[in-house]
């Protein structure tokens, strides 16, 4: 199979060196980011379904697409399986894979050089898919946000998919031109909402699997209870409790998984990591009722306005679903 693929991290050749720069650039996509090993639960499941149907062209309508979430929840494995897929399906998409960092260094390069010839030939003439991570990178930079917005016309008016991730939805990244944010929310913009524990407890077992590692039932439930959300924090704890187990000639147990788990969450504590019972806390003292209030049934102002804050915040300060918010009140 003939992929054209283009490269994300070369820099640009000089003018001469070569009759076709561009064809030569090589990039291999990331194997390891698939639809088949991502774990679809409930907060993820719609932004799936979204990433399977751009992967299959069903509907043009879906362009761009738009990812954006909390740090390690998926959103750029999903745009990476996306470009797995259609490298697959077809031998002439030419891909191009990239951070938004990458696109501003090179545009920087590009006009460093005082030629731009390469640039517009790399992003819009040689380009059928384009993945953009962290676009949310671009905020104050009003030239590239700028260029951009010419790349994403350019792409869109000649039927070319274009995908971005970012931590923010459009609407909310700061220092962006509004005609960027109303492009960037053109086509679907889905969010991906924090694991909840079925979907933190598939993602371990899977992630065990894939590693070929035994690890009791007790400490996958364990860690999975631990509240961390973020899959490379996840992980990265498995990593750790294989690489003990191994080194020390011991049987991982509930002991080592306290341990780890006890890391990552003293070094979330450390940035002032918030937790739904310190936000409840905070609020019943600003409101100077009760905690237990905010959980109770009461649809009294003085306690429904309170609960309606406290939620809210739950929601944009912590990494719990919507299913775990509403069970804790």
């Amino acid at each position: 199979m003939k992929i054209r693929k283009i490269s994300s991290d070369s820099t640009f050749k000089k003018q001469g060196q070569t009759n076709n720069p561009i064809s030569q650039l090589l990039f291999s996509l990331n194997p390891r980011f698939t639809f088949e090993n991502f774990v679809v639960g409930p907060g993820n499941k719609l932004a799936y379904a979204a990433a399977q149907a751009v992967a299959k062209g069903k509907n043009p309508y879906y362009n761009p697409l738009f990812l954006y979430a909390s740090v390690g929840l998926g959103k750029s494995h999903l745009a990476m399986a996306i470009c797995n897929a259609k490298a697959k399906f077809s031998q002439n998409h030419k891909i191009l894979s990239i951070s938004a960092e990458i696109f501003l260094e090179e545009l920087m390069s590009s006009i460093k050089k005082k030629d731009t010839s390469f640039f517009k030939e790399r992003y819009r003439n040689n380009c059928d898919i384009l993945f953009i991570d962290d676009v949310h990178f671009f905020a104050k930079k009003e030239f590239t946000q700028l260029e951009l917005r010419r790349t994403i016309d350019y792409l869109i008016s000649r039927g070319k998919q274009i995908i971005f991730t970012s931590l923010y939805p459009p609407e909310h990244i700061k220092d962006m031109g509004e005609d960027l944010k109303s492009r960037l929310g053109s086509g679907l913009v889905v969010q991906i909402d924090p694991l909840d524990y079925e979907t933190r407890k598939k993602i371990l077992i899977a992630k065990a699997r894939a590693k070929n590692g035994l690890i009791p039932e007790d400490v996958i439930d364990f860690v999975a209870k631990s509240e961390i959300s973020n899959v490379r924090c996840l992980e990265g704890i498995l990593n750790n409790l294989f690489a003990r187990a191994e080194l020390m000639n011991s049987p991982i147990d509930l002991t080592m998984a306290r341990e780890e788990v006890c890391k990552v969450v003293t070094q979330r504590e450390r940035k002032g990591y918030i937790t739904i019972d310190s936000i409840k806390e905070c609020v019943s003292d600003f409101f100077k009722i009760k905690v237990e209030a905010l959980a109770s049934k009461s649809r009294k102002k003085e306690i429904s306005l309170p609960r309606q804050i406290a939620m809210y915040l739950c929601r944009k300060y912590t990494e719990k679903s919507l299913e775990e918010i509403a069970e804790a009140f």
